[in-house]
């Protein structure tokens, strides 16, 4: 395969995942939204009914054993992550460039997709999936390419995970929705990093994070929801802060 050329990257759309009972953590990420200059596309969250036949049709190959392992409420939340990120992608109709999929829980400062461009400008492998600024142990030395860059190396928890953030080539979608079509579900971050006709990379900014609210499936008490926005408030100043 011939090198890539990342000098510019043509980011041409946001599609970002939200359950429709978040209005709150939907505001504060549109708000952040406001003053980026893209297409932006809400992709509403799912919340995983057994008896929905929609959604066994999501299931008809089955659920990974260690999904089946966690209990009903984790296996719900991990089938409803998986079918929202598939629905995500398959709203993406743009044949070329590459589109920013993002859950409602990240925080970024304004200049981070302009970050993300200049970490890639130097590097010149094919990718599919750029996770950016996933959670986990990560960055691993044994793992780094280029300053800022690194692969997963099939490694997702607890050394890089978290699908809060990805940088998904436009031309390569068709091909990921139907190989999540021709398999069992599981952590959508597990099987994209670990796929192993999927290249992934791990793309470090430091200009984005996620903030913890409480599950959406196993419930989120009040406290766990003030401590979220309190959470937001303080990393929002902390990243206003921070020196490009």
């Amino acid at each position: 395969m011939s090198a890539e050329n990342y000098s510019t990257i043509d980011v041409k759309s946001i599609r970002y995942i939200s359950m429709p009972n978040n209005i709150g953590r939907r505001a504060l990420l549109r708000l952040l939204l406001m003053r980026i200059p893209l297409k932006q596309t809400w992709v509403k969250g799912v919340n995983y009914q057994a008896n929905s036949i929609e959604h066994q049709r999501t299931t008809e190959r089955g659920v990974r054993e260690y999904v089946e392992d966690l209990g009903e409420s984790a296996r719900a939340g991990i089938v409803g992550c998986w079918i929202a990120h598939n629905n995500a992608l398959k709203s993406i109709k743009d044949k070329s460039g590459f589109t920013l999929v993002i859950e409602d829980d990240l925080i970024f400062r304004n200049d981070f997709i302009a970050a993300i461009k200049n970490t890639l400008r130097n590097y010149r492998e094919h990718f599919d999936i750029a996770f950016i600024d996933p959670n986990g142990d990560g960055p691993l030395a044994k793992d780094k390419i280029k300053e800022g860059i690194y692969n997963p190396n099939f490694q997702c928890y607890p050394a890089y995970w978290g699908a809060h953030c990805m940088l998904v080539r436009n031309s390569s979608v068709n091909n990921i929705v139907e190989m999540m079509s021709d398999c069992k579900v599981e952590d959508v971050d597990g099987f994209l990093i670990c796929h192993p006709k999927i290249k992934t990379i791990a793309v470090y900014t430091h200009k984005t994070r996620t903030i913890y609210f409480g599950s959406n499936v196993r419930g989120a008490k009040s406290f766990d929801r003030i401590k979220g926005y309190l959470n937001w408030l303080c990393c929002w100043v902390g990243l206003q802060r921070m020196r490009s």
